[in-house]
């Protein structure tokens, strides 16, 4: 092949893989004309739909979503072709669009990067992707329903505003699909007056859960964060945690040694990095999470503990670390 073929977690990508039902839609739904249609790439478990007259790519898979190997090797026949062309054009081959403004990700399975590493935005806004969504639905009324529309999604996400919970039939640390999505993969109905009977009947047939909205949103921008600084934050100004966030996630354990720290010293995220030993990119996503849901303060001046932990607390993290990795892989 000419390419070097990896999925990525950011734009800008070749091609995009998505599922069968998003085909009938992508002439329907703003969101989703916003892709190029001759770079999407859909997925199907019948050949029917791939031997439709359109002109749409698709790549044939088994019942248990996996690829056919005959359908993979036409599939990438096609695009080494469409490579080709390329290089003697010294231009893209399918017409002359332009990549979508929008914020593509691949977890929609974007199939292909040739490019460098994206630059992200210096600072991270939460006014962004599926965070924004969900900060603007807190003056909404009724049952907003959220379905991510990729293959082997984690499940639709319940959100009752009015009573600041949301109902999922995963646990919180497999939802971080939502938070690496493009909005335009994010679809949202609302089911109005929604009686307390109608939830508990909803639940008992999806086997939902509820959770706290407080967590989705900490969760969420601590995954969206990417290493970036809060918009309107200073990384040099002393702050304190106020109290721990719920860490018992499966990707949150090593948190632990970094909310002892904050909550018991007021210093800026420089000197917590410094302290701790821990990456400023993690910092950063930690900071953001709990700034968001109001588990922040500001100091107005630096207060911090030289002391170090002693070896019975290091030796209770490590007890509390081992019993979150027992509880989650049990």
């Amino acid at each position: 092949m000419l390419k070097n073929w990896r999925l990525v977690t950011a734009p800008p990508v070749d091609y995009y893989l998505l599922p069968e039902s998003l085909n009938a839609r992508m002439e329907q739904e703003d969101n989703l004309k916003a892709l190029p249609r001759d770079r999407c790439i859909f997925t199907s478990k019948e050949e029917s739909s791939a031997d439709s007259a359109s002109n749409d790519m698709w790549l044939l898979c088994d019942s248990r979503s996996v690829p056919r190997i005959r359908s993979m090797i036409e599939l990438f026949n096609l695009l080494c072709e469409d490579t080709l062309t390329e290089r003697r054009n010294q231009g893209p081959s399918i017409g002359t669009v332009e990549a979508p403004p929008v914020n593509i990700t691949a977890t929609v399975a974007a199939v292909a990067e040739v490019t460098a590493t994206p630059v992200l935005a210096e600072a991270f806004s939460p006014r962004q992707g599926f965070i924004g969504q969900l900060l603007g639905a807190a003056d909404k009324n009724g049952l907003l329903i959220y379905e991510l529309n990729i293959p082997n999604s984690p499940g639709r996400i319940y959100v009752y505003p009015e009573q600041q919970v949301f109902y999922s039939p995963s646990s919180l640390d497999l939802l971080a699909p939502f938070f690496a999505a493009d909005q335009a993969l994010i679809s949202c109905t609302t089911r109005s007056q929604v009686t307390e009977a109608e939830l508990e009947q909803l639940s008992e047939a999806e086997d939902l859960k509820p959770y706290t909205l407080r967590s989705l949103l900490w969760y969420g921008v601590y995954k969206s964060s990417q290493g970036r600084l809060l918009e309107g934050a200073a990384a040099d100004k002393p702050v304190r945690l106020k109290r721990w966030p719920d860490l018992n996630l499966s990707d949150c354990q090593d948190l632990i040694k970094l909310a002892a720290f904050m909550q018991s010293n007021a210093v800026s995220l420089l000197v917590v990095a410094e302290k701790t030993g821990i990456p400023i990119k993690m910092i950063y996503d930690f900071y953001n999470a709990c700034e968001i849901v109001g588990l922040i303060e500001q100091s107005s001046e630096a207060d911090i503990h030289n002391k170090q932990l002693n070896p019975e607390k290091v030796s209770l993290f490590s007890k509390i670390r081992s019993r979150l990795n027992k509880a989650h892989t049990a």
